[in-house]
């Protein structure tokens, strides 16, 4: 115990944001202790077993051995990184290494920090520190021109920080972008080289003359990135293809969350704390609404990128937008934000990226699986139908909730305060309206025929009423109704439809209009002696002319029942069971009227047919010519017109011999 509260030798003092490897190795050496005896120390005092446990106890020990009462060892929860609000997130400490101090700071020691985003350029010494720079990478940034450039983006770095203008995403973004992009020069780190193009492009793009004329809605989206190639070839004197578009796709959440406050009317809020870098005060002046906006696909195509190609143009650089913690997948694996080509934020696993455009992730909002409203709900895509949306039998769900593919079955009430249940899918695909009102359904009391038109009830055949009850039939029903006049006392057949559209007695009708010189009897004797006696429903020839278009039943002569037009019986037109052809065997058949040509009709090809049995008409039979053996399939008249096979030479021919 003993060697336990006995202090060091020779007390080491923390660095700089030191991590607690750092010191231990440091205090240790200092010391000529080894890792054995920090082991020793922590069993001595018997603390937890676990990891943490153990780090704890170590530092309480080293408290008591180094006499200091507070170390701060331990890293800040956001790197020291904090929002507008002051709060952090796993995002600020997104892609920061572990840093090394400056090793004339720290006089020759390697004094190893906890991750953090403050100065790469130690203005002390004048040393290019670097985000993850090796101790022995460090370098002396000169004397001339390149010391006061870095110099310069130094001070400017630290402006930028304060202001909360500059993150490690936006940074490792143009970092990586514009390392890629330069010749490597010996001794050289390309992170040293990078670093006043980066800062002098942070410092151009979060100017707010600047802001207000890239995201200004009034501009089109090739007109914006116009301006932000301009912006960055007057900073550097040339043209930055890379860096315009790297910026330009970082650019795009922040288009978007611009665009949302427009279209709700409401105040410009970041969707998440690391998107770009808006001047919040530039955002009061945007107004607008939908109409005045170009439609959020052109964004990508401006630069000719797709989700998939901005989700590998992010490969390397810090996480994508994460969501918030609330919403984590059941295994614990957070999820980011994406907006598709259509301009909708959804929410996708942060491990997951696509590498093609295959597996890009698909939009929810697009397929409908997930309501946006203003976009895809019901009151959005349909309001005339979601305005009939009976709210109060469906629990207080509206139409800014609903989807129109969603095939949920909700209550509806139509403008007649008719109440009915159907799914949005229907209403809105098949434009399903209220079935009450299109007759689909029938209503006692509101749509039967009995209650829309009674004076057509009272001349019902009372005979069919056990059958056809005209209170479960609607006015525009196509069924056959048996009716008998009033006061002529005429049964007739007419379908509901026509009588509710004001159809009457046909037989009545006749006699108002024909003369007695012009009635088929009258006009065509023989032709109404054919006159079916009890097919026809009572009606006469007397109650028709010759011109009639109607049809009725005839009984020939030979006593065939047939329906045909009046006007075409009366055109000439006979029984149309007798005008038939009827195969007469030695007569009419194929084997009689072609004699010649039917010694090349195949035996087995055509089957059960044989010439005596069919007619000479048009279809297809098989034929084997005697000639050359030829197979072909002809009709027999072009048989005929051929002479025989066309296969065949014209002298060789059946018939041509």
């Amino acid at each position: 115990m003993t060697t336990i509260i006995r202090p060091y030798n020779f007390p080491v003092r923390p660095g700089h944001r030191e991590t607690v490897d750092s010191y231990t190795r440091r205090v240790l050496d200092a010391n000529f202790e080894t890792v054995q005896h920090q082991r020793l120390l922590i069993a001595q005092v018997g603390g937890p077993t676990h990891r943490v446990g153990r780090d704890s106890t170590w530092l309480r020990l080293l408290a008591v051995k180094t006499q200091r009462d507070t170390l701060h060892l331990l890293p800040h929860a956001t790197g020291w990184l904090t929002h507008r609000d002051g709060t952090g997130c796993k995002g600020c400490t997104a892609g920061l290494p572990e840093r090394w101090m400056c090793t004339l700071c720290a006089k020759g020691a390697r004094i190893q920090q906890n991750p953090h985003f403050d100065d790469l350029v130690c203005l002390h010494h004048h040393r290019f520190v670097g985000l993850e720079l090796l101790p022995e990478e460090q370098i002396s940034i000169g004397a001339g021109p390149d010391r006061q450039t870095l110099v310069d983006a130094a001070l400017r770095f630290r402006k930028l920080r304060r202001a909360r203008l500059l993150d490690v995403r936006l940074f490792r973004l143009l970092d990586t972008t514009l390392a890629a992009t330069m010749r490597p020069i010996t001794g050289v780190p390309a992170a040293m080289r990078a670093f006043p193009t980066v800062v002098s492009t942070v410092w151009a793009i979060t100017r707010p003359h600047f802001q207000r004329r890239f995201f200004s809605p009034d501009n089109s989206f090739a007109d914006a990135f116009a301006v932000l190639t301009s912006e960055l070839e007057t900073v550097f004197g040339e043209p930055q293809p890379v860096l315009a578009r790297a910026v330009w796709l970082y650019a795009r959440a922040a288009f978007w969350s611009i665009r949302r406050s427009i279209v709700a009317q409401t105040s410009f809020e970041p969707a998440w704390a690391h998107d770009f870098p808006v001047t919040l005060a530039i955002t009061t002046d945007f107004a607008g609404g939908p109409g005045d906006l170009e439609p959020f696909i052109n964004f990508l195509t401006v630069t000719g990128d797709d989700p998939a190609t901005l989700a590998q143009f992010e490969v390397g650089f810090p996480t994508g937008r994460l969501a918030p913690p609330t919403t984590a997948t059941r295994n614990g694996v957070p999820k980011a934000l994406s907006i598709c080509a259509a301009g909708h934020q959804f929410e996708v696993s942060a491990a997951k990226r696509p590498e093609n455009a295959e597996s890009a992730p698909v939009c929810p909002v697009c397929e409908d699986r997930l309501i946006q409203p203003g976009y895809n709900d019901l009151a959005s895509t349909h309001p005339k139908v979601a305005a009939e949306l009976d709210v109060t039998l469906n629990d207080g769900l509206t139409a800014n909730e609903v989807a129109a593919s969603s095939r949920r079955n909700l209550y509806w009430r139509c403008a007649k305060s008719h109440s009915y249940m159907a799914s949005p899918f229907r209403r809105t695909s098949a434009k399903f309206g209220c079935p009450i009102c299109s007759n689909r359904i029938i209503v006692a009391g509101i749509n039967d025929v009995a209650t829309t038109h009674p004076d057509v009830v009272k001349l019902w055949d009372l005979r069919w009423l056990a059958t056809a009850s005209p209170t479960k039939l609607s006015a525009d029903s196509h069924r056959m109704i048996d009716f008998i006049c009033q006061p002529e006392g005429h049964e007739y057949e007419l379908r509901l439809v026509e009588a509710t559209n004001g159809r009457g007695c046909p037989i009545c009708e006749r006699n108002k209009n024909r003369t007695g010189a012009s009635h088929l009897a009258t006009t065509l004797p023989g032709l109404a002696a054919e006159w079916h006696p009890t097919y026809n429903h009572g009606l006469q020839p007397s109650c028709f002319t010759h011109d009639s278009k109607d049809k009725v039943y005839w009984l020939c002569p030979v006593g065939h029942t047939y329906l045909m037009c009046i006007e075409r019986r009366a055109a000439g037109y006979n029984c149309s069971v007798c005008s038939r052809p009827t195969l007469v065997p030695g007569v009419n058949d194929l084997a009689t009227t072609q004699p010649i040509l039917v010694t090349e009709f195949h035996t087995y090809l055509n089957g059960m047919k044989s010439p005596d049995r069919i007619f000479a008409g048009t279809a297809l039979y098989w034929w084997l010519c005697t000639a050359g053996k030829h197979k072909h399939q002809q009709s027999v008249p072009h048989r005929v017109e051929s002479k025989g096979c066309p296969m065949c030479q014209p002298e060789e021919r059946l018939l041509a011999k």
